[in-house]
């Protein structure tokens, strides 16, 4: 029988640790957990610090963070990856109230908070509609703006059509800038899944991210990242993308075949589609050496 907690006794628990570190504490803030609507109306318990002075934190997902403990994270790890991003919040210079109406008018203002978001892009289809976006293969890779909402709380909000044609840029334009604001190189994050470095029974695989985990998928478009990841696993390997905040990457060392693989892979992602909003894919993937890219594999 596995010691594992359930997501219900995770839960409990890991508010309860953040809530130590937090309350009372950061400019009077608090740790405030609440039901949040995603994508195909899922309603996911939503973690985010809260400032004294009203603001809000990104939230985090409770059940994203409960996969990192199934896949090995303990909790003390995970305690710590939610205060260090919260603590990182308390360093951002947010727009405010009226601020984002120049937004729309002023690409100079708007540019800081502009970046991006990988996303599967057939179950996304609605989601597409008027905004700009970079098809790449069964992704999309789309735009955001980080704002205050003017009443102290602040969200991500999609940018449109509309918005890049008032700042009259182009996608290509676009895409530059929310890549160097993200700055992946600086910024990912290539951890074990499960074990430590002396694991006698290693098996190779490791979860890739970027700091915060939110929509950590989005490394993928660096082809530095790939490049950097394909250094320290020794040569090539096979990314599994089943998951928008992140991914599972391990060296073909460890894989003589991949064909159960792959069928793992597009079990869990099939069970995924409509039930998950992190769903992201259910193909196979592996970066090639030799070529610099990375490849579907059939």
């Amino acid at each position: 029988m596995s010691d594992n907690l359930s997501y219900k006794g995770f839960k409990k628990v890991i508010v309860s640790q953040v809530k130590k570190e937090f309350d009372g504490k950061y400019d009077g803030g608090r740790i405030v957990v609440k039901k949040m609507r995603k994508n195909n109306d899922v309603m996911l318990d939503a973690l985010f610090f809260e400032r004294g002075s009203g603001e809000c934190s990104p939230c985090l997902y409770v059940s994203d963070l409960y996969r990192g403990y199934e896949n090995g994270a303990n909790i003390q790890e995970i305690t710590d990856a939610v205060k260090d991003l919260f603590v990182s919040f308390m360093d951002m210079k947010m727009p405010k109230g009226r601020e984002i109406d120049d937004f729309f008018d002023d690409l100079d203002k708007a540019a800081p908070f502009i970046g991006c978001s990988l996303i599967n892009a057939d179950a996304n289809r609605r989601r597409l509609e008027g905004v700009p976006y970079r098809r790449i293969g069964e992704f999309a890779l789309s735009y955001n703006l980080r704002v205050s909402d003017g009443e102290g709380g602040s969200y991500v909000t999609q940018i449109t059509d509309e918005m890049m044609q008032a700042w009259d840029i182009d996608e290509d334009a676009l895409y530059d800038r929310a890549v160097r604001n993200m700055n992946f190189p600086g910024n990912f994050v290539l951890r074990k899944a499960r074990g430590n470095d002396d694991d006698p029974e290693d098996d190779g695989v490791f979860l890739l991210t970027i700091k915060g985990g939110v929509y950590g998928a989005t490394v993928l478009v660096s082809d530095e990242v790939k490049k950097k990841v394909a250094g320290y696993l020794g040569g090539d390997y096979y990314i599994v993308p089943a998951s928008v905040h992140e991914l599972m990457v391990v060296s073909k060392k460890y894989v003589p075949d991949p064909e159960n693989l792959i069928g793992i892979v597009r079990r869990a992602g099939e069970a995924a589609v409509g039930r998950s909003d992190a769903f992201l894919s259910s193909n196979l993937y592996e970066y090639d050496t030799s070529k610099g890219q990375m490849l579907m594999v059939s």
